[in-house]
């Protein structure tokens, strides 16, 4: 097969990948795959789209791209929930129990317009408290906690195997030399006549 036809295949097979990765929300993904193939592009993006937008003096790039990544970040999402043997639907949790806190604290603050001062104080106290912990938790588990190192109902690990560890050799093994002639003192060796000698029968 030439040489070219091979990079074609080779490109047709990266951009079926690339396209898996960033629509199915089937499969695995690992944590460094999430931080360096979606997480730092999908921060730089919004900066470089709004500064296009700026350029151009329209406003119509920004939104466009919000549209465009919202179904690849539930889905990449999702696979990193599977790596960590979870489903999916947690991808959809996480944004509710996310939600709820922050609509006690709206509800908080429309109160405190309105006068109810000691009910506002408490729904946004337990709304920002609430969402504080939801937030982090989630963050926790998609950002930096590691998927299982195993292969799990959702699909193989997608790591790349450990190599098997060397064995440890002994350094005076490895580097022979007059240390490694250590001999027991004071008892013949194994291939002396005392040691093979027979002992006459004793008389009675």
């Amino acid at each position: 097969m030439p040489l070219r036809h091979r990079a074609a295949i080779a490109e047709r097979r990266n951009g079926a990948k690339m396209l898996r990765f960033l629509f199915s929300p089937n499969g695995r993904v690992s944590r460094a795959d999430y931080w360096l193939r979606w997480l730092i592009p999908s921060a730089l993006a919004p900066i470089v789209v709004s500064a296009v937008d700026a350029a151009l003096g329209a406003r119509y790039l920004t939104p466009v791209w919000v549209l465009v990544s919202f179904w690849p970040n539930i889905a990449i999402t999702a696979k990193r929930y599977h790596d960590r043997g979870m489903s999916g639907w947690w991808t959809l949790w996480s944004v509710l129990i996310t939600l709820v806190p922050l609509f006690l604290v709206y509800s908080g603050t429309e109160a405190l317009i309105t006068g109810a001062v000691v009910s506002a104080w408490l729904s946004t106290w337990i709304g920002l408290y609430g969402a504080f912990w939801a937030i982090f938790a989630f963050t926790l588990i998609v950002y930096f906690l590691p998927g299982e190192r195993c292969a799990n109902r959702f699909g193989p690990d997608p790591r790349k195997p450990k190599p098997p560890r060397k064995p440890k050799i002994d350094p005076a093994v490895e580097f022979p030399g007059p240390w490694t002639q250590l001999t027991r003192t004071g008892l013949p060796e194994p291939d002396t006549p005392a040691h093979t000698r027979r002992r006459p029968p004793r008389s009675r």
